[in-house]
């Protein structure tokens, strides 16, 4: 008992556990946060409305992914004398992408597109993206300095200004703009604000070299394997997690892409802003001591076993009746979506083990040998997918050979990620008998269909 409670006052003592609980926690409220409001935004706001925020920020999802062609993620890497040009490559970066999506969107007016012609609230879309600009930058600087409470508790205060201001406008009945894609807007402003003050406050920036054209330049060719592998890599990503959505709708009716999508909603992606949360604090804390080799090996050594825990929570207590309880949740008409929570949990397994630990390769400037496994991700995901949709009639399985697809390119990545940081074998040796007992619990769970 004794030893016990020693472990886990060594646990609330550690910096990195509290630092990746406080961004975890906060993003998960952030997540949850509108549907909390979702009953009260939906008498407030039309169907159209609905549709017009959801086109507005499908669209800008795919945008910010690739905003700052990758150069964002330098803010952690560079010496204290180079930040200053590592801001100024962001912004410029970052602006060159708008000036793309303006002639973008002038050549699809002018072509009559109609994603393009009829896009709502270009004028808001262009200030959320020049917003984002400060946004990402200062959110950045935070992480870097350790600024973690900051980021906590600014994610609640985003939240629920996007929230408050979603139900003024819809109380106003203001017609004139979207309040669903104000709301966003807005909150985007208020964390912003935010960030900026608090670095500035806390002199964080205080000795930085002031840069000229010849350091961008050089810090853009330095660190060229952003653009060139680290933007690709978010887009890849971004495709495998939405295109399997895309692509069942061709094959199966409404209700069943219904479940689908309220799998992913209530059940991964909260685990997925889990292992990012925890991913950003590593990145950081690899990059601050980058000075002592031996710290990589450490740390992301205590990431694997800790996120081998948490990655097999999900499959366990699916397989031991999580199904049963998702579908007391939501209601009686979303059996489907229980049974497709079992087929996704090694999918599921497979993110919140890997997700963490991918910075790795921006850390040692290896991107190139990371998009080749997002590469085959995303061919052996979509493959499985379509060959899966010809072939069966049944989603339970599609998705389940899907995960497993998946799950085996996240197995060969994890070993690539132990080798690099020179992580004992050892480490992953004590982690397969959990693995082998959840892949037991999976299969008893699927024969018993």
């Amino acid at each position: 008992m004794l030893n016990l409670k020693e472990k886990l006052r060594k646990i609330g003592k550690n910096q990195f556990i509290l630092n990746a609980a406080k961004l975890s926690s906060s993003n998960i409220l952030l997540y949850l946060m509108p549907v909390v409001f979702t009953p009260i935004l939906s008498r407030l706001y039309s169907v159209e409305a609905y549709g017009e925020w959801g086109t507005f920020s499908a669209f800008l999802s795919i945008i910010i992914v690739a905003q700052f062609l990758g150069y964002d993620n330098i803010l952690m890497k560079v010496d204290r004398d180079k930040l200053h040009g590592s801001i100024l490559l962001c912004v410029l970066a970052s602006l060159c992408m708008i000036a793309f999506v303006v002639v973008l969107f002038v050549v699809g007016y002018f072509l009559k597109i109609p994603a393009f012609a009829d896009f709502p609230s270009v004028g808001l879309l262009l200030v959320y993206l020049i917003l984002y600009i400060g946004y990402l930058i200062s959110y950045n600087l935070c992480n870097r300095f350790e600024h973690y409470s900051v980021l906590a508790t600014t994610n609640v205060i985003q939240g629920l200004a996007q929230g408050l201001t979603r139900i003024l406008m819809g109380v106003l009945a203001v017609v004139a703009v979207n309040g669903l894609i104000l709301g966003a807007v807005f909150s985007e402003l208020i964390a912003m604000v935010i960030y900026i003050v608090v670095i500035i406050k806390n002199q964080d920036l205080r000795g930085a070299a002031k840069s000229g054209w010849k350091e961008v330049t050089a810090l853009a060719k330095r660190y060229k394997n952003f653009p060139l592998y680290d933007a690709p890599s978010g887009l890849l990503s971004f495709a495998a997690f939405n295109l399997p959505l895309l692509i069942l709708t061709n094959f199966f009716e409404k209700g069943t892409i219904g479940c689908y999508s309220m799998i992913l909603q209530l059940l991964l992606l909260p685990m997925s802003l889990i292992g990012g949360a925890v991913g950003k604090v590593y990145y950081q804390r690899i990059c601050s001591q980058s000075d002592d080799p031996s710290y990589l090996t450490h740390v992301t050594s205590g990431i694997v076993r800790v996120m081998t825990l948490f990655a097999t929570v999900p499959v366990f207590a699916l397989c031991l009746g999580g199904d049963k309880l998702v579908v007391l949740f939501l209601g009686s008409q979303w059996q489907s979506a229980g049974d497709m929570a079992i087929s996704l949990s090694l999918w599921s397994f497979a993110i919140i083990l890997t997700q963490p630990l991918s910075s790795i390769y921006r850390f040692l400037d290896a991107q190139r040998r990371l998009i080749r496994y997002d590469i085959l991700y995303f061919c052996v995901g979509i493959a499985c997918i379509i060959a899966g949709c010809i072939l069966h009639e049944d989603i339970r399985f599609i998705l389940l050979t899907y995960s497993v697809a998946c799950l085996m390119v996240k197995i060969f990545l994890l070993f690539d990620i132990i080798r690099l940081a020179g992580v004992r074998k050892r480490v992953v040796c004590k982690a397969l008998p959990l693995w082998a007992l959840a892949l037991v619990c999976l299969i008893i769970r699927v024969v018993l269909w």
